[in-house]
């Protein structure tokens, strides 16, 4: 392949755009008339034209504004056609051929241009050669980008969904999934990786260098990737069944912070092969450690992980540091089996990738370290997932997508991913881990390499695990919402009791869904008495079903035993303050565990925005759930005894705050600012919560932290890593100027990017005004990149007595704010923030204003502002109903 080096770049643009020159006819005959263009197909490409094979090349010098390319596109054509339509975003198309004969340009649009002969193609194979510019992004991290560490520039990638095009031309659809051949002329002393190994490097004029690598894997677009820079390359040993390389691709002088990645990566590596029973696929396995944790992402071979997860110094090693990196990175390789082994035909399942990998992550992470008792978080990933379900705007899991918003909305965190990978851990554990593996497996075999829809999933479930399941499984993917159960006992004079079980969708009060919902679902209960319990599961298919117990009249029950449904559950409060009381008999009967105390808890929260159960009794129950022996479930008492205040008037706001300080203020002071000697990590991580809960209410408890504080500035000592931010935002809460003047210093001298974050952010927790008006002055400016200085924004806009100024703020700026985002996706997650931000009715409606206008004009956005506007809506009716039962609460 002819190398295109910058100085032949003048000669390309030259070529330009430009039509071929028009021949003159002869006199006698008139100038030929050549048929209009077609308009641009719309979202999806039209078909007639497929890749086989891509030839990519690429000259990048990070410092550069540009990129210069060159592709070839080994195609076929499948039916006749007079253009061959391709993506390209923000390119400059230089010169284009097909089948080696000049070609012209076809204006499409913002997404799309078409190629032609001027006659028709016919169908066969077909050459198209496409030169082109491309840019590389400074300040939004999409496309081919360039971040700055230090005083070297590095350049990465991140086309998920559909930003492949932004640096290259190419059919950018998952369904177009072909092999690519990379080549790449960069700096002699730069390091470029991508997906394949690198098989050769030619030295080049101009201290360049040329980079040839191998043909890769099958891939669609959106998972190519590749890294160019000064990196350091740090042997990360072998992994797996076939000893697959491990390297960590990083900026220079960091290599200190790889302990735990070295450590963990190898056995994530061999989890996987062990539960899907085959080897790594990709041949070798480069960690690109990416600038922000946006950016992570599942390129095959060359997996891209965030700095702020990667990288841990030596004094940063905690627990949660450590589970986090472990936990994403099982996500991101669970991919390298479902979406990147088996890939998603189009966005309308682009579940298949995110619910399996949320799934799949949870099983990973507990495979590498039991202790972590990592699967009890499924309750909260779940509750998290029926929270957003219990809103009419949100969607169903599966839906159609033809427009470039529903390909954003596709990517839901709470319903694709969370909600997603409950349901499948619900019928996991209905029809057993093993069947359930098994069948899996058969998935990903028969569609090896190769692209699959849900029906092809649903497919291998009825193959695998029947009709039934297959249908179940259905009315979960296919439908939004959530089910209620309920579980009424009968207990005759002689004989087994039964269970009368009823299922509706789950909504708070006063909200009824227009249609009528209706699941097939597993529900499973545990039931006893004082001489034993029981387990059964029953297959619920229609609004009611009675069922059979084994025992003549239990005296508990758990309606979702083990917490794998996913469904919300009717309580009885007395029965459920029984569970929750280690030592009573109940208690000593069902031996509930963690997770199902974590369940029921979620559950009695569920009942007061049902109206089944009033506020005052919840929060009675307080005490009896911190007071579990078990440190995670005592943690829980925060989420129990948790209301908005935003709507509270100043006295019973204090008072509010006095219930909170004799709730969780012994608790906290017993555990202090510092991990003792012999504390489990359980007991630390309760510390963790505890002491945050506090220290921004007690000026007296908070005391300490200053002088803690004032060491980790001076040498980053004396304090525990994941209690630094809890200490910087309980000091800036009481502090003044000075201190303020310390931490923006930090700020502006920190040892890494993460570090500049988690400092900014403790900015916004200062209460005095003119600070105040400081902090977002600075989210305004330009001294610090927005990623990194939004902490500062989110915390005023949460503060009680800082929500106005920060509300004034957003009115003000919020055009200049979404102009700085990394793009759609981080717009959405702005908006949507603002637009379920609020509990009390003004505010709502002027942030309502504020982003309803500005959703339609970013992909994605919209669903998640009227997911927000109705949560904020459900909020203030909440408050209203059950504020006679707080007064009544809190006046007591």
């Amino acid at each position: 392949m002819r190398k295109l080096a910058d100085v032949a770049l003048a000669a390309l643009l030259l070529v330009g755009c430009s039509s071929p020159p028009v021949r003159t006819a002869p006199p006698d005959r008139p100038p030929p008339v050549r048929a209009p263009d077609p308009p641009a197909p719309g979202l999806r490409l039209p078909g007639d034209v497929r890749p086989a094979q891509y030839d990519l090349d690429l000259t990048i010098v990070p410092d550069n504004e540009r990129a210069v390319g060159r592709m070839r596109i080994d195609a076929r054509v499948e039916r006749p056609t007079r253009v061959v339509w391709l993506n390209a975003t923000g390119l400059a198309i230089g010169a284009v051929s097909l089948a080696g004969s000049r070609a012209r340009i076809v204006n499409g649009d913002d997404d799309m241009f078409g190629i032609t002969l001027d006659r028709e193609l016919p169908a066969g194979t077909l050459a198209i050669d496409i030169t082109f510019e491309t840019p590389i992004e400074r300040t939004k991290s999409v496309g081919l980008y360039a971040e700055k560490e230090g005083d070297a520039t590095y350049a990465y990638t991140f086309f998920e969904p559909i930003d492949a095009r932004r640096a290259f031309p190419c059919f950018d659809e998952p369904n177009y999934k072909v092999p690519w051949k990379l080549t790449f002329h960069v700096r002699r002393d730069h390091t470029a990786l991508a997906n394949a190994a690198v098989v050769r490097e030619l030295d080049e004029p101009g201290d360049m260098k040329r980079v040839e690598l191998a043909v890769s894997k099958p891939l669609p677009s959106y998972l190519v990737a590749f890294v160019v820079g000064p990196f350091e390359l740090i042997d990360g040993g072998v992994a797996g069944r076939i000893k697959t390389p491990v390297r960590f691709v990083i900026p220079r002088g960091r290599s200190g912070e790889l302990r735990w990645a070295k450590e963990v990566t190898p056995k994530v590596v061999a989890a996987l092969e062990d539960y899907f029973d085959m080897p790594y696929p990709y041949g070798k396995l480069d960690v690109a450690v990416v600038p922000r944790f946006w950016g992570t992402m599942e390129h095959p071979g060359i997996v891209a992980m965030g700095q702020p997860l990667t990288l841990i110094r030596p004094d940063q090693e905690t627990r949660s540091r450590k589970q986090r990196y472990a936990n994403i990175l099982a996500h991101e390789l669970a991919h390298y089996w479902f979406g990147d082994y088996v890939t998603m035909a189009w966005w309308d399942d682009t579940w298949l990738n995110e619910s399996l990998g949320e799934w799949m992550d949870s099983i990973i992470t507990n495979a590498v370290e039991p202790a972590w008792k990592f699967p009890d978080r499924r309750v909260d990933s779940a509750t998290g997932a029926m929270d957003a379900d219990e809103a009419l705007a949100t969607p169903a899991i599966r839906k159609p997508v033809d427009t470039k918003e529903g390909i954003s909305a596709s990517f839901d965190g709470a319903i694709t991913y969370q909600k997603g990978g409950s349901v499948l851990r619900m019928f996991e554990a209905w029809m057993g881990p093993d069947r359930w593996r098994e069948m899996m497996r058969g998935y990903v075999r028969k569609h090896a390499w190769g692209t699959a829809s849900a029906d092809d999933l649903f497919r291998a479930v009825r193959d695998g695990l029947g009709a039934e399941t297959e249908q179940a499984m259905r009315t979960f993917f296919e439908q939004p919402g959530v089910p209620r159960i309920s579980a009424q006992r009968t207990c005759p004079a002689t004989g087994l009791a039964t269970l009368a079980l009823a299922q509706t969708r789950s909504l708070p009060a006063g909200v009824t869904d227009p249609t009528a919902r209706l699941w097939k679902l597993p529900v499973c209960v545990r039931y006893g008495d004082d001489k034993g319990a029981r387990r059964a599961c029953w297959p619920l298919e229609q609004a009611e079903a009675q069922v059979a117990l084994e025992l003549r009249c239990p005296t508990w029950m758990i309606l979702n035993a083990d917490a794998t449904g996913y469904y919300r559950s009717a309580v009885d409060v007395a029965t459920v303050k029984a569970l929750l009381t280690p030592g009573s008999a109940i208690a000593r009967s069902a031996n509930p565990t963690a997770a199902e105390k974590m369940m029921l808890i979620a559950d009695l929260r569920a009942a007061v925005d049902r109206d089944e159960l009033q506020l005052d009794k919840l929060l009675e129950l307080v005490p009896v759930i911190a007071a579990d022996p078990d440190e995670r479930i005592a943690g829980n008492a925060l989420d129990a005894g948790g209301f908005s205040t935003e709507p509270l008037d100043d006295a019973l706001y204090a008072k509010a705050e006095r219930f909170w300080l004799r709730a969780y203020g012994p608790a906290a002071k017993k555990l202090g600012w510092a991990r003792a000697k012999g504390d489990s990590d359980e007991r630390h991580e309760l510390r963790r919560r505890m002491v945050a809960a506090v220290a921004h209410l007690d000026p007296a408890f908070a005391k300490p932290a200053e002088v803690l504080v004032d060491k980790w500035l001076a040498d980053r000592t004396g304090i525990d890593d994941d209690l630094v931010d809890t200490a910087l935002s309980a000091t800036a809460r009481f502090g003044d100027r000075a201190r303020f003047d310390a931490i923006l210093g930090a700020a502006r001298k920190p040892r890494d990017r993460t570090e500049k974050a988690r400092l900014l952010a403790a900015l916004g927790s200062f209460r005095d005004p003119a600070l105040v008006q400081d902090a977002l002055t600075i989210v305004r400016g330009t001294e610090f990149d927005l990623r990194d200085s939004a902490g500062i924004l989110w915390r005023i806009l949460g503060g009680r007595t800082t929500a106005a100024a920060g509300t004034a703020f957003v009115q003000a700026h919020l055009d200049d704010l979404l102009s700085r985002m990394r793009g759609d996706d981080e717009a959405t997650w702005l908006l949507g923030g603002l637009a379920g931000l609020s509990c009390a009715p003004e505010r709502r409606k002027v942030l309502a204003d504020l982003v309803g206008p500005r959703a339609k004009k970013h992909p994605g956005a919209q669903a998640a502002v009227d997911r927000g506007l109705e949560k904020s809506a459900q909020c203030i009716a909440l408050h209203a109903r059950q504020l006679p039962a707080l007064q009544r609460f809190l006046t007591k």
